[in-house]
């Protein structure tokens, strides 16, 4: 028979190693849970509602001028003073 005995200096080791990384996951998850923006809502909430909102920025700029041309890559390098997303001429 085999008998199995326990290192404790493994065990000692692993304890100190893995305790201090749990004690800082659970805080940055509780951090991480309460970073809000100054209006209450969670930055998650509020990157939506920016992309929601850019959006609907778009369907009225495509309704009240016509549709609009992409943007060129050249241009935005080179700095050009008109933004690329205006349409260059009014639609009727």
């Amino acid at each position: 028979m085999i008998s199995a005995s326990v290192d404790w200096t493994n065990v000692l080791d692993t304890l100190i190693i893995t305790i201090p990384a749990i004690i800082a996951a659970l805080y940055a998850r509780r951090v991480h849970a309460e970073v809000k923006t100054p209006s209450g809502t969670s930055i998650g909430k509020q990157v939506e509602h920016a992309h929601l909102t850019a959006i609907a920025n778009n369907h009225l700029l495509a309704r009240s001028v016509g549709k609009t041309k992409p943007a060129e890559t050249t241009a935005l390098r080179s700095g050009e003073d008109e933004p690329p997303q205006v349409p260059t001429e009014q639609a009727s």
